[in-house]
């Protein structure tokens, strides 16, 4: 079909659409859902992607969708946020705004709110952490003596 001819039958359909009750739509949602749910069911037991059901997941088989339905929905979830007031996390790092809820601060990385959330959570990781990780870890030489040896 020419661009005109399927403009004219998506004018038809939404005016169709809307002139219907509203039983019969939830009818019509309640039907397209379960059709979506058979088709999604099908490409994901034949290894493809359940999205556009062309490719297949590739790499980690944890996800149903492949690589290019991923980076659109991730895009499109990106412009979402930025469309409804969120500015992105590697924006933030640039402005002067909370890197955690993006509301406007004076000085450092977050606001005090974030601060205090972010402090005390990390106090609460490292009574978790064990003792001999990160640089204490590894013996540093110093002279004869190694450090752990100096303590």
């Amino acid at each position: 079909m020419c661009h005109e001819c399927l403009a004219n039958k998506a004018d038809m359909h939404r005016i169709w659409y809307h002139n219907l009750p509203n039983d019969e739509k939830k009818n019509l949602l309640d039907r397209n859902k379960v059709t979506a749910k058979k088709t999604a069911e099908t490409r994901i037991a034949k290894g493809l992607c359940f999205r556009c059901g062309e490719r297949p997941p590739i790499g980690n088989t944890k996800y149903s969708t492949c690589a290019v339905c991923r980076a659109k929905k991730k895009e499109y979830t990106r412009q979402w946020r930025i469309k409804h007031g969120n500015i992105p996390r590697d924006e933030r790092k640039e402005s002067v705004t909370c890197y955690r809820c993006a509301k406007p601060i004076t000085q450092g990385k977050y606001c005090p709110e974030c601060r205090e959330f972010v402090v005390n959570a990390m106090a609460y990781a490292r009574q978790f952490k064990p003792k001999e990780t990160g640089w204490g870890a590894y013996p540093f030489h110093f002279g004869n003596k190694t450090k752990r040896e100096e303590e």
